[in-house]
């Protein structure tokens, strides 16, 4: 939830190596979001490959790489803490 307090600005999460696709075909970096906070783009209109090129993805990417959440949907999240 966008309302929550943020967790922490660094860390990293399974996003570095997961994708989720809704039933509408939005394209999210993360199963726990089903509701589409952080869509990255629709498969049934744009190719994966495009999805995963784009400046969004690769932020987040860049940022989880270097310990750092750039999402703010991320930021409040405590599922990531798993995996310090």
């Amino acid at each position: 939830d966008l309302k929550e307090e943020k967790e922490s600005m660094n860390g990293t999460c399974r996003a570095t190596d997961q994708i989720a696709i809704l039933s509408n075909g939005t394209v999210v970096p993360c199963c726990l979001d089903c509701k589409g906070i952080i869509a990255l783009g629709n498969i049934f209109t744009t190719s994966l490959s495009d999805i995963l090129s784009s400046s969004r993805y690769r932020a987040m990417m860049d940022g989880f790489h270097q310990h750092r959440i750039v999402e703010p949907l991320c930021q409040k999240c405590t599922y990531r803490h798993r995996f310090r």
